[in-house]
């Protein structure tokens, strides 16, 4: 446990409502209830977390349950050293794929050699078109490799390659130790694994390394569409944070600050510096790297990915999900997420304009489904992935008598609302102009993806995920479809 002076961050409680702050805390979440227990002040540093138990006064006991993170050029000499002293034994799985074992999980296999661990390469399996998916069948293949000899694993590669890996290694009860390749998303240090299950993109519960070494002269030299895609990433979190803010205000759900304020000035450091994190500079590639690592801290605090992920990522995740019905490649994920971050940044200003009186609520009463008539239609707007996209609507529908309660706390706290999450929100404008100046894609023609499927994605990827975004919001109110051709235009994502 930490030692830090005895000063607390707030979690900040549901504004002009009869609901408390409350979660449900799973036996395997790092977070448990605790009082009087001390949280350092902002800003966070990485050091300042690893392996600390912070708290604040929502009554939250939040572990940061990674040892040791090293960003630096020629870190991955530094492997060997970092395994002795943070992980057991000496039987290595090293997990890769080809790209990633050429750039370098040869030399981490070399390095580990050299230092009396036996290692035992495994690459990820390839698609019939050439694509290396982080998907149940990888996982599978990764899970029946880890063998009572294997003592840890050692993952080497990005987003796919750490997913695979971290998820493996978990149902497998082994520890494991991450070499990101390119700094291309935030989940290297989460308690989460993004894994296309069954057809459809989940976040699934893992367990965080125990150790991220960072190399800046590889990470400096990765394909710039996937530093730009970690800049995408970075750059949704005040999208994403008022997505969860605003389940807070309308749900009654969990929130607290401390997430944010973790990523709050690394973020900004990475919008001041977009043009040389564009450009593949290695001080601003270790800017957008530990901001990336801290984001990834947020979401073990929160014990959930909602401070890193909201109604963006369900569109990133839905144009992952329907890649094969159009025939198209997938994107990197943080390209997509950028693009969807002026969506949703959009869609905020637009909500925030709404007068409320001008709702017809007593329309939104008389046109609101019962569940069967709402499974009906996701049946037909969701075909062959409707039985898992039905699972997760379901918890989130509310019978009639519940959902006018909540129309009726809207629109008595409008103001309210938008109080609390205009300090959070940066305006769409600044956003585009952050991706511009990196180089990132901030249209769809970008990331070949047509307007139809952007049109369709905006209308039905909050169906897929159980958690509430301002997408909900905007459907909620009965604008949802109103708003569309104006959201898309004004953002510019049409192009």
């Amino acid at each position: 446990m930490s030692s830090w002076p005895e000063r607390s961050l707030p979690c900040s409680p549901r504004s002009s409502s009869s609901f408390s702050c409350r979660r449900a805390l799973s036996r395997d979440s790092p977070c448990k209830r605790r009082s009087n227990m001390s949280t350092p002040t902002p800003p966070f540093s990485i050091q300042q977390l690893l392996g600390k138990t912070l708290s604040c006064t929502c009554g939250v006991e939040h572990t940061i349950p990674t040892q040791a993170v090293i960003i630096a050029e020629g870190a991955l000499e530094q492997v060997p050293s970092c395994c002795t002293r943070y992980l057991p034994g000496k039987q290595v799985l090293l997990v890769v794929d080809e790209v990633t074992y050429r750039i370098a999980g040869e030399r981490v296999q070399k390095y580990l050699a050299d230092a009396g661990y036996a290692v035992e390469p495994l690459f990820l399996r390839t698609r019939a078109d050439g694509r290396v998916v982080a998907d149940d069948e990888n996982v599978a293949h990764v899970r029946t490799r880890i063998r009572d000899a294997i003592d840890f694993l050692v993952a080497v590669g990005a987003g796919t390659v750490n997913d695979v890996a971290k998820l493996a290694s978990y149902q497998a009860e082994r520890p494991y130790l991450v070499c990101p390749t390119a700094p291309s998303m935030n989940g290297f240090t989460s308690g989460i694994a993004a894994i296309l299950s069954r057809g459809v993109k989940r976040t699934i519960p893992a367990h965080t390394p125990v150790a991220v070494v960072a190399d800046l002269n590889i990470l400096s030299t990765a394909p710039p569409a996937m530093i730009r895609a970690g800049l995408g990433d970075m750059i949704s979190k005040p999208v994403s944070n008022a997505d969860w803010k605003l389940t807070q205000l309308i749900k009654g759900g969990y929130y607290c600050e401390v997430p944010l304020r973790i990523v709050e000035e690394a973020e900004q450091a990475c919008r001041a510096n977009a043009a040389a994190i564009g450009q593949g500079e290695k001080g601003a590639i270790g800017i957008l790297t530990e901001a990336l690592i801290l984001s990834g801290f947020s979401m073990v605090v929160a014990g959930s990915s909602s401070p890193a992920s909201g109604g963006e990522h369900l569109l990133s995740h839905y144009w992952d999900m329907t890649a094969h019905w159009h025939g198209r490649e997938e994107n990197f994920h943080g390209a997509q997420v950028g693009v969807a971050t002026l969506v949703s940044a959009t869609l905020y200003e637009k909500l925030q304009r709404l007068d409320p009186q001008a709702i017809d609520w007593t329309a939104l009463r008389r046109q609101y489904p019962d569940w069967e008539e709402l499974e009906q239609s996701l049946h037909k707007i969701h075909g062959p992935l409707a039985v898992e996209v039905i699972a997760e609507a379901r918890k989130k529908y509310l019978p009639l008598p519940e959902k006018e309660k909540e129309w009726q706390w809207i629109r008595e706290n409008w103001d309210t609302i938008w109080q609390e999450l205009s300090p959070i929100l940066v305006p769409a404008a600044r956003i585009r102009e952050i991706l511009l100046a990196a180089g990132a894609p901030t249209t769809m023609r970008e990331l070949g993806i047509g307007a139809e499927e952007l049109r369709t994605a905006f209308l039905h990827a909050k169906d897929i995920r159980g958690r509430y975004t301002v997408l909900d919001f905007a459907h909620d109110l009965g604008v949802l479809e109103g708003l569309c051709e104006e959201v898309l235009s004004e953002s510019g994502v049409l192009g």
